[in-house]
């Protein structure tokens, strides 16, 4: 009977050690856009090496991408995303620096998300005069569209946590 008393309690001790290490090896030791404490993060991007189509979007590029901590800003204010309804949550602000950042009729054209972001933008706040947004389901401005108009709390079904690029200009344009 003891010898059975002393397995148990060592099998008890064994399985106890066995799940702590599981749940610590579970948890990440750096934080990520995910995380539960929302993050900030800034996203600036430049204007493509080719020239301006009129009509067409000015196309960009990320220059340099940052969550977390203290950010300088590196440019224009342009759309401020965010993971959650309401404005709440982790957010990304998309910003452009080079030349004239002034937002037109033909906008700007964001070809991809930055890292982490990817499907999960649910609301958005629009600065510098590009209140004109159009969501997109995939990459390079293609697949499922969403048309917006200024701030938006929610973006709706259709788009929530799907947006993969998009556009904005000063005008509101359906897709």
């Amino acid at each position: 009977m003891r010898f059975r008393a002393v397995a148990l309690g060592l099998c008890a001790v064994a399985l106890e050690i066995l799940a702590s290490t599981s749940v610590a090896a579970a948890v990440p030791s750096t934080a990520t856009p995910f995380a539960a404490t929302p993050i900030g993060c800034v996203a600036v991007y430049v204007k493509a090496g080719k020239p301006k189509v009129p009509g067409e979007p000015t196309e960009l590029v990320l220059r340099n991408y940052s969550c977390g901590g203290v950010h300088a800003s590196l440019g224009k204010l342009l759309l401020k995303a965010f993971e959650h309804l309401n404005y709440q949550g982790s957010s990304v602000d998309f910003e452009v620096n080079q030349g004239n950042t002034d937002c037109d009729i033909d906008g700007y054209q964001w070809k991809s998300m930055p890292a982490g972001w990817n499907d999960r933008i649910s609301s958005f706040r629009t600065y510098g005069g590009c209140q004109g947004v159009r969501l997109y389901e995939h990459d390079n401005t293609s697949g499922s569209c969403g048309s917006y108009f200024y701030d938006v709390s929610y973006v709706g079904d259709a788009m929530n946590d799907k947006t993969s690029s998009f556009r904005n200009s000063s005008q509101s344009k359906p897709c």
